[in-house]
């Protein structure tokens, strides 16, 4: 619909972290596959760093200065991004993080 209706205000963004609840997803981290599903429905689809606050800006300017169909921002991340046991593994999906002695130890690794 919202290509139907030329809406070229809408900008959707989706956080593409490759992980599922307890497995990793379908597509993972295929933006190109992502990409070309958005396009099919008529969307901009702007394959993005979702860590690099630069790389997003450029991309809502991007979709602010697009006529006539919307944008998808799909924004590429990793789950835990910068925390050396969490980051991009699925067994931290969903899971708090230890307090005390158990995090530190665990962040040396």
């Amino acid at each position: 619909m919202a290509r139907h209706h030329g809406l070229d205000n809408l900008c959707a963004i989706v956080d593409v972290n490759r992980l599922g609840q307890s497995d990793p997803t379908m597509l993972q981290h295929d933006m190109e596959g992502y990409r070309s599903r958005w396009g099919g429905f008529g969307w901009q689809a702007l394959v993005v760093d979702g860590h690099d606050m630069s790389a997003l800006l450029a991309a809502f300017d991007t979709a602010a200065n697009t006529k006539d169909k919307p944008t998808v921002l799909l924004a590429k991340t990793f789950k835990g991004k910068g925390i050396s046991f969490m980051e991009n593994h699925p067994s931290w999906h969903g899971k708090p993080v230890a307090k005390g002695e158990e995090t530190r130890r665990r962040s040396m690794s």
